[in-house]
């Protein structure tokens, strides 16, 4: 009785396969934009804590948080004015590759 059942299952998938079944059409859907688009929205978010963090620190302060907590995507200098222009770089050319990509880009107000 089961092997029935195993042949005739078998049997049934084995035609559907060689049938050439026909499946609706799916539109294709790029996962490597939307994937990079995400990695640039983390990055910008990083970007953003990043020159708020900054902003609000003396320039002593900045020196040593960036010693203890080294941000080397975003800038390399302790120097206060250095880093934050740094930020301001990147965050303009992580815009650029936004736009360039076609990502859905939501504003913050």
């Amino acid at each position: 009785m089961n092997r029935k059942l195993i042949i005739g299952c078998v049997s049934l998938a084995m035609l559907g396969f060689l049938n050439g079944c026909s499946t609706p059409d799916v539109p294709f859907v790029n996962t490597d934009n939307t994937n990079e688009c995400m990695q640039i929205d983390n990055k910008l978010v990083r970007v953003d804590q990043f020159i708020k963090t900054i902003s609000t620190m003396d320039a002593s302060q900045a020196s040593e948080y960036i010693l203890a907590m080294p941000a080397y995507e975003i800038t390399n200098s302790s120097e206060k004015s250095r880093m934050l222009k740094d930020a301001h770089k990147r965050k303009s050319t992580l815009l650029a590759q936004q736009q360039k990509l076609g990502c859905n880009v939501t504003t913050k107000k």
